[in-house]
């Protein structure tokens, strides 16, 4: 509007009496004077007291700071034919939202709330260097940024759901920025599920073409060598490890289906076996409310390992783990006063159960972690529904989520991490090696190094498989002969360092693949 309005809003005229101390009339007769003066005045940031006065007095009027406009209000295509403003009136019509292109200063992450690009960007950060979880990003900006302001209509609380939805809305704008193309992603639908396509789209991308910063060379990472007939040639070296950072999976064991939240045991295709008693071995219906069936014994051991996550011993366990350095929420509340919490029942221990003289016996022993082995292709029996040495049966159960087993990365000696794959079963020699096809990489290259000799696989003729000198060390046997003929760092002229002795890049330690 080039021309001040002949009266101002009665929202405008309440903000203006109420913050100023004047009656309403009094404001609506300053305007009726001085609006011509105040329409040409030009824009001057807020001060302090002004920005005061808006969360004071302008909130509980729906006025803010800050009012955003689209860039456009009709249709970007230019191929469309529908020229007139997109209104409301329009009804209710199936839409797609498209990013406008470029990366915006705020990004919508709620209904009514909206985030700073530079808000997002310190999150990040935060995650990155400081190991924050998202929950404890909402927490510190509420504490020390959000100026104790409670009364928008709305609500200005930030939750944990509002900084993960302005990390995937932001990432995916700066890949699809990056490529210049817009994001499309549904209108409608909860938030929570509107980006999951585009999100296993990149995801997949990343998978098959890597990050920007895999083909890259740096000293840390390549050496080139001078051969014996003066030409040279490079080596390139990565380190690869199994990292236990499961999360949540189907309880059917190597099921790679996802989860339809991460409340449930089993996935959608496995849906049924949420009513089949969790006893290994016992197909019977679970008695409703339970995760057991009829039987007197599976009943019993229900209740001992719901009595074992009770007991005092667990609450210190616990306790314990909430001394962390960086636990995932500093403010949370006791589970048992949050009904939305996520239920704390992911299996960290081996558990199983005996029967000795009509008795029933819990018994646990410590998850072995990310351990390689040679096949994944049957689940690991360790406490199978079998009669022991001495008598007692042992009878494996299912009560808690399960998780995956680890995750496999391939990391530079210079922190770029090369490849990641989710190891659903177990740490396979035989999954390692396929995923070393689809990149290179590995851990134990002892026994990886005897399957490619015995399997004769063309593909790592050029590849040497050693491993470096603490892992050499103190996890190889001096007794274990091949591991000594074909693994001894001191082998490979490559890596030796200009003194002679064998270069290990700090921090790093594991087996080495070099091309």
């Amino acid at each position: 509007m080039s021309t001040a309005p002949d009266a101002l809003p009665p929202t405008i005229v309440q903000f203006l009496s109420d913050s100023v101390g004047i009656a309403e009339s009094a404001v609506e007769t300053c305007w009726d004077l001085l609006k011509d003066d105040i329409w040409q005045l030009p824009e001057t940031p807020l001060t302090e007291q002004e920005e005061t006065a808006f969360r004071n007095y302008g909130w509980k009027c729906g006025l803010t700071l800050l009012t955003l406009y689209p860039p456009s209000h009709h249709c970007t295509n230019k191929d469309c034919p529908h020229t007139k403003p997109l209104k409301k009136e329009d009804g209710v019509v199936p839409a797609w939202a498209t990013y406008y292109g470029g990366l915006p200063q705020y990004v919508q992450v709620g209904k009514h709330q909206f985030v700073e690009q530079r808000v997002i960007k310190m999150w990040i950060s935060m995650m990155l260097v400081g190991w924050f979880s998202a929950t404890n990003c909402a927490c510190a900006y509420d504490m020390a940024l959000s100026h104790g302001a409670r009364r928008w209509q709305f609500g200005v609380l930030l939750q944990t759901e509002h900084v993960w939805d302005a990390f995937v809305v932001w990432t995916l704008l700066v890949d699809h920025d990056k490529s210049n193309v817009c994001l499309e992603v549904p209108h409608t639908g909860l938030q929570k599920d509107r980006f999951t396509e585009k999100m296993a789209a990149r995801n997949k991308h990343v998978i098959l073409h890597g990050q920007d910063e895999v083909p890259h060379y740096c000293n840390k990472c390549m050496r080139v060598i001078k051969q014996e007939d003066g030409s040279l040639a490079k080596c390139q070296v990565v380190v690869s490890d199994g990292l236990t950072l499961g999360h949540p999976s189907c309880g059917v064991f190597c099921c790679t289906n996802p989860l339809a939240n991460n409340r449930l045991q089993f996935c959608p295709i496995h849906d049924e076996l949420h009513h089949i008693c969790a006893i290994t071995g016992c197909n019977s219906p679970v008695v409703p409310g339970t995760k057991s069936c009829l039987n007197d014994n599976h009943q019993k051991m229900e209740r001992l390992h719901y009595e074992k996550g009770k007991a005092a011993f667990t609450h210190k366990e616990r306790l314990q783990q909430q001394h962390v350095l960086h636990p995932n929420n500093s403010m949370a509340d006791s589970a048992d006063t949050n009904p939305d919490a996520v239920p704390n029942d992911l299996e960290e221990n081996l558990e199983w159960f005996e029967v000795k003289d009509g008795e029933v016996h819990i018994q646990t022993a410590k998850n072995p972690g990310s351990v390689g082995v040679a096949e994944d292709n049957k689940e690991e029996e360790v406490c199978e529904a079998r009669k022991s040495p001495t008598g007692n049966k042992k009878i494996k159960c299912q009560f808690g989520r399960r998780r995956t087993h680890n995750e496999q990365t391939l990391v530079c000696p210079c922190g770029v991490i090369v490849a990641r794959a989710t190891f659903f079963g177990a740490e396979a020699v035989s999954n390692v090696l396929l995923f070393v096809k689809n990149m290179f990489s590995y851990d134990t290259n002892c026994n990886a190094k005897q399957q490619v000799m015995a399997r004769g696989d063309p593909f790592f003729e050029q590849i040497g498989m050693c491993g470096d000198v603490w892992h050499f060390l103190n996890k190889h046997q001096v007794t274990h002969v091949f591991c000594q003929e074909h693994c001894n760092p001191a082998n490979y002229p490559e890596l030796m360092g200009p003194d002679g002795t064998s270069a290990k890049p700090p921090g790093l330690w594991g087996c080495l693949w070099c091309l």
